[in-house]
């Protein structure tokens, strides 16, 4: 057969089809493909030319998306996750948060991924707000190299030809969505920070610890965690400091186990590490504030939902509600109003509502809690100051 399918017959034998190629010159050896998988890998790579090429970022400004968060589809089995039963690529579909990674400035970015797992991606801007959500997802084999263009790109677009700032630099790792471990939990080691905004100037949990004088700390203690301990337990923290600063979680754990003993202990530690975490973060002097503009923030029907978890919340809460019910402040023996304070708040628990003990069985961190409730009344809202 010719270039232009002309047939010329070889060889004609009666009553034999002949159809099986024959050749008559010695031709190449196919050169070997490369092999792109490594299944002894768990994890793949991805590239990103430039996230801005593509409709999905249409209207974004260069230079704004900053970090990319990436989260993987958990589908559920057959007949419990498809658009009969539940919801495919939709809301019943766990997407489980892996973590972000940094964009270049041209746009570009090169990071690991988990292998054999649908993954998706969110470009997030210098607070974090997301600016688009992929539509649709990626899936690497273990040790492939795995390449894309930029958002919902055309699917006849070609990447820059000049190399991206990523192709620079080794691949990155996947942060953790959630941040360095804080120092809340006394199960857990880790630093003593326990500011819920580390971006702030609040001294860390260390720092307290480590700095101020016992009678402060005997006082943070008693007052935010309630401990009956609480003199016993600074003299132990300030001794132990002058041997080497309070650094970790384990650290102190183990000032307050030196101190109470039995099984009263888990609670002293959950005391201790509730007050030093409310005096880091200053949460009471937070919902003060809060409360003390409800009257400003509440428009005339909106109601006030307030759950509380210990009972330093709860009373400040409890108080607020009483305040916003009566109105009026005088003294009880005043023979008429002077403070011209009105009511604006009318009950809707007549108080505080608790977990049922099946509520308690299906979620025992919900033991502690307590709900109240209250609507603004009729009338015009005060603008706050």
């Amino acid at each position: 057969v010719d270039v232009f399918d002309n047939i010329l017959p070889i060889c004609v034998q009666e009553g034999v089809a002949m159809f099986e190629p024959l050749p008559l010159r010695k031709t190449k050896r196919p050169p070997v493909i490369p092999e792109r998988v490594d299944l002894a890998r768990k994890d793949a790579i991805i590239h990103m030319s430039d996230i801005y090429i593509g409709g999905g970022l249409k209207g974004v400004e260069r230079g704004a998306v900053k970090k990319l968060r990436l989260f993987a589809f958990d589908y559920g089995y057959h007949r419990l996750a498809n658009h009969t039963y539940i919801g495919i690529e939709g809301p019943w579909d766990v997407h489980r948060i892996l973590g972000t990674v940094d964009v270049e400035s041209d746009g570009s970015s090169s990071f690991h991924v988990p292998a054999n797992t649908p993954i998706a991606v969110q470009p997030l801007d210098k607070d974090g707000a997301a600016l688009q959500l992929m539509r649709s997802w990626f899936v690497a084999m273990p040790g492939e190299n795995l390449s894309c263009v930029g958002c919902h790109e055309n699917n006849n677009e070609a990447p820059p030809a000049a190399m991206v700032k990523a192709s620079r630099k080794p691949p990155q790792k996947i942060k953790d969505w959630c941040g360095p471990a804080r120092g809340f939990s006394f199960d857990r080691e880790g630093p003593l920070d326990m500011r819920t905004d580390r971006e702030g100037d609040r001294a860390t949990a260390a720092e307290l610890l480590n700095g101020l004088p016992r009678r402060e700390l005997a006082r943070i203690i008693f007052e935010y965690g309630e401990e009956r301990h609480a003199s016993r337990i600074a003299r132990a923290i300030v001794l132990a400091r002058t041997e080497r600063p309070l650094a970790t979680t384990r650290d102190l754990a183990a000032v307050i186990e030196r101190v109470v003993s039995g099984p009263k202990r888990v609670k002293s530690k959950a005391r201790v590490f509730q007050a030093i975490r409310i005096a880091v973060n200053g949460e009471l002097d937070n919902l003060d504030l809060f409360l003390g503009k409800l009257e400003s923030l509440l428009a005339p029907g909106g109601s006030l939902v307030a759950l509380s978890y210990h009972s330093l919340e709860d009373g400040r809460i409890k108080r607020a509600i009483a305040s916003g019910v009566r109105g009026c402040t005088c003294p009880p023996d005043f023979p008429e109003c002077v403070c011209g304070k009105k009511p604006f708040l009318e009950r809707l628990t007549k108080k505080a509502v608790t977990p049922s003990a099946e509520e308690e069985a299906r979620n025992p961190r919900s033991r502690s809690s307590r709900l109240r409730a209250a609507a603004r009344t009729a009338g015009r809202r005060e603008e706050s100051k």
